[in-house]
């Protein structure tokens, strides 16, 4: 936000991640395997184990846990100001082509201000699930424009145009 003090500006070299501890990987002529990786950065907590088998009909079996600050995503996109947190549960198989995301994330006291909007989201919890080609929102509320809304539905995200389905409830905004 462009009143926004420097004081409270994320210095976002601590988002970077950074390995906690030796990476670990068992390699052969025909796979990689994970044995050991975490990941940290300023409130994020990342593990991630599994496979990639050349060759295989489905080559990636990959897992990720932890939890993650969303001040990060400010580093993809520089108009947005996020806060809060996410726990992430995920697995990615298949093939490079057609991976297959399944998993869920569940997000607590978040907040979402994009530059030159007058409004934007706070105090936002919930929980999301993905399937492979889709978020499925299970339920978020939050808070904006002085009162509170509420979503679910689903965003689809497997071929070039965008599917969604959304529900959004919303009081005294």
């Amino acid at each position: 936000r462009q009143g926004q003090s420097q004081e409270t500006q994320l210095d976002t070299s601590e988002l970077t991640l950074r390995n906690a501890g030796p990476v670990v990987l068992e390699v052969d002529a025909q796979s990689v395997r994970v044995k050991s990786a975490k990941f940290t950065a300023l409130e994020t907590d990342l593990t991630l184990a599994g496979s990639y088998i050349a060759g295989a009909k489905s080559p990636w079996n990959l897992n990720m846990q932890g939890s993650v600050n969303l001040a990060v995503l400010g580093s993809f996109y520089t108009d947005l100001l996020a806060t809060g947190s996410a726990k992430l549960e995920a697995t990615v198989r298949g093939t490079a082509a057609d991976p297959q995301f399944n998993g869920r994330m569940s997000i607590q006291s978040a907040s979402f201000f994009l530059k030159d909007l007058p409004n934007g989201v706070e105090k936002a919890s919930g929980t999301v699930y993905f399937d492979k080609n889709r978020a499925n929102i299970e339920k978020l509320t939050g808070q904006t424009g002085g009162g509170v809304f509420e979503v679910t539905g689903f965003v689809g995200f497997a071929s070039t145009e965008l599917t969604y389905r959304l529900n959004l409830t919303a009081k005294t905004v």
